[in-house]
């Protein structure tokens, strides 16, 4: 019996279990409901370790080109491939949860590190593939003010890192690159960025990456190719970004715990051109005024604009980040 098979049996009876248990009405912690919930996360596991045995995987990249040699790649190579695009996932997710850094370069906080770590996976012999599965520990975010569902962050991640691959396939010739880059966010996620493409464009080895996540509304499928990584060369080699910092009157109104992220709607009389909702990370203050029943309250925040413009000055993109609340007046 092969691996697949055996895993299509252990469904089949974890199916047949489940099924009187689903319908029954327990007592939350009583021994029968406990029993049934420890039975659910093992039919889970078994049906994720099925899609592993079939080669499903979450996201899987296919080499071809002057790295691989028939149905091997080269080590140095891969390596390099694997660890700088976790740099740039890392870079987004950090960008994405705790907003632009200020000041020297620091670690990475675990929080980031956990949120958005890659785990390479086993695969079947064949054209080389390489299998990703993302961090374990992840959920959709839910927002106080629609109870919508957002990404977790390192599909989110991925998903910017991805759109701009996409765009410079697709769309350089309209222009939207830019614009497309720039939700990248600042200087660090750009230049982890950048040596993703160096790598790509010096190694003359195209990756089709295969985006399977369970959180995605579809499957997606992304070229990396030389010629779209030369092009993100010359783009973010000719670009530049400046940020400022201001404050504004507004009201906190909605939350994402997982990323740790905040809503400020902004009031309509602010004076500069604004979006409506501006977000950022959960600063200590903030999570302070929602401890102290401020929440939903009006208040004065610290805003940041990043700019980014061309090397002949053309603004390409500006993006607003809530910062946390803004300082007293000094006196």
């Amino acid at each position: 019996m092969s691996n697949v098979e055996r895993l299509q049996s252990e469904i089949e009876e974890m199916h047949q279990i489940l099924t009187p248990l689903d319908d029954a009405t327990l007592e939350e912690w009583s021994p029968e409901w406990v029993m049934r919930e420890s039975l659910r996360t093992r039919f889970n596991e078994i049906l994720h370790e099925l899609e592993l045995a079939r080669g499903e995987f979450e996201l899987t990249f296919n080499f071809v080109g002057q790295r691989v040699f028939n149905h091997s790649i080269d080590a140095s190579f891969l390596a390099n491939f694997i660890s700088r695009f976790q740099a740039v996932v890392h870079a987004v997710s950090d960008e994405i949860m705790f907003g632009v850094y200020q000041g020297e370069r620091r670690k990475l906080p675990l929080d980031v590190l956990d949120q958005s770590t890659m785990r390479v996976v086993a695969t079947n012999v064949g054209s080389f593939e390489l299998g990703i599965e993302g961090p374990v520990e992840r959920g959709t975010q839910l927002t106080i003010e629609t109870d919508g569902e957002e990404l977790p962050v390192f599909d989110e991640a991925t998903n910017r890192v991805f759109d701009v691959f996409e765009s410079v396939e697709a769309d350089w010739l309209e222009g939207s690159l830019p614009q497309v880059m720039a939700a990248l966010g600042s200087q660090r996620p750009a230049s982890r960025m950048l040596e993703f493409a160096q790598l790509l464009a010096s190694n003359g080895t195209l990756a089709t990456a295969y985006d399977r996540s369970k959180f995605k509304d579809a499957p997606r499928e992304i070229l990396f190719t030389s010629t779209g990584a030369r092009r993100i060369q010359t783009l973010l080699s000719a670009t530049t970004r400046d940020t400022v910092q201001f404050s504004v009157d507004g009201t906190l109104t909605g939350v994402r715990w997982t990323n740790r992220t905040f809503d400020v709607e902004v009031a309509e009389e602010s004076e500069e051109s604004l979006p409506a909702i501006i977000s950022g990370h959960i600063a200590s203050e903030l999570r302070q005024d929602i401890r102290s029943g401020r929440f939903d309250q009006p208040g004065v925040f610290l805003i940041e604009r990043t700019t980014t413009k061309s090397s002949t000055e053309d603004e390409l993109a500006v993006t607003f980040r809530l910062l946390g609340l803004a300082p007293p007046p000094s006196l």
